[in-house]
């Protein structure tokens, strides 16, 4: 992502001020307001919700944040819908593809955006407003209405740094430091959390699990040639329910052998379903 940040997005008079970045906070209102240019509010996919279990369907409706989460696809297309022509105006580039605060992940050596699986070539304007969308509603939720505009302002000059220079780093966010000070997780809990989450799978599944792993193998020891095939030898696996945006889609966690013989350097990876991420 070299291009710079087009001025059709944000005009030099301010960050604030441009009419193409009227228009992205115009769309995080219609998305979730669904009050403008006769939109209707923004609606889970009907087949998702034929397979969401009772206690999903309940945390939806309590949480907006929960919902904001579990209609992604929805909210692209409402995106894409109001922006129509000027798609072909605006910068392609790696989308995360469905870029919110809660996917900001902090461990003791990296921080930053997590969870890639819808990532995509598509138009910036996708992620913008879908981060910014997020921003407004923890505004909302911790009554920081007052100073929604420095956040969005904030995010907004970071992406264009971004774009400008991919190879700019960001200093450390103040939040980084104070997680990080608090006392992390074993990895021995981690794996026995992994475990716990795993339902059994049937003997036709798990060949497929490890037919899946030997080609997973195959296609990193090209890049990795540091690793071994036995890095990759499932140990265990199964079926698990989690999350909420991907909460109906199939995934399994399969923990493997890692770098030695030793459990305590075990890996747990997830295998997720994904959708179709055409248009």
């Amino acid at each position: 992502m070299t291009s710079a940040m087009p001025k059709r997005i944000v005009r030099r008079d301010g960050p604030l001020r441009g009419r193409r970045f009227a228009c992205v906070l115009a769309v995080i209102f219609i998305a979730l307001m669904g009050t403008a240019r006769g939109a209707g509010p923004l609606r889970a996919d009907p087949e998702s919700l034929q397979h969401a279990p009772a206690e999903l369907i309940e945390r939806l409706r309590a949480d907006p944040y929960n919902y904001f989460r579990f209609i992604n696809r929805s909210w692209i297309a409402r995106v894409c819908g109001v922006f129509g022509k000027d798609l072909q105006e605006l910068p392609v580039v790696r989308l995360h593809g469905d870029a919110h605060v809660e996917q900001f992940a902090v461990m003791q050596n990296a921080w930053g955006l997590d969870d890639f699986d819808d990532s995509a070539r598509g138009p910036a304007v996708v992620d913008i407003v879908r981060l910014l969308g997020s921003i407004d509603l923890v505004a909302r939720r911790r009554s920081w209405e007052k100073d929604r505009d420095k956040l969005f302002d904030r995010f907004i000059e970071g992406y264009k740094r971004g774009l400008a220079d991919p190879r700019y780093l960001p200093p450390l966010p103040d939040i980084v430091g104070r997680l990080r000070a608090q006392a992390p997780a074993t990895r021995a809990a981690l794996l026995a959390w992994g475990e716990s989450k795993m339902q059994p799978l049937g003997d036709t599944s798990m060949k497929a699990v490890v037919a899946g792993m030997e080609a997973v193998a195959r296609l990193v020891l090209r890049e990795r040639p540091d690793l071994t095939p036995e890095y990759f030898r499932v140990i265990r696996a199964g079926s698990v329910k989690s999350g909420v945006g991907s909460a109906v889609s199939p995934k399994i966690i399969v923990r493997v052998r890692g770098p030695s013989d030793e459990p305590a350097d075990d890996e747990l990876l997830e295998s997720k379903k994904i959708g179709d991420l055409g248009g």
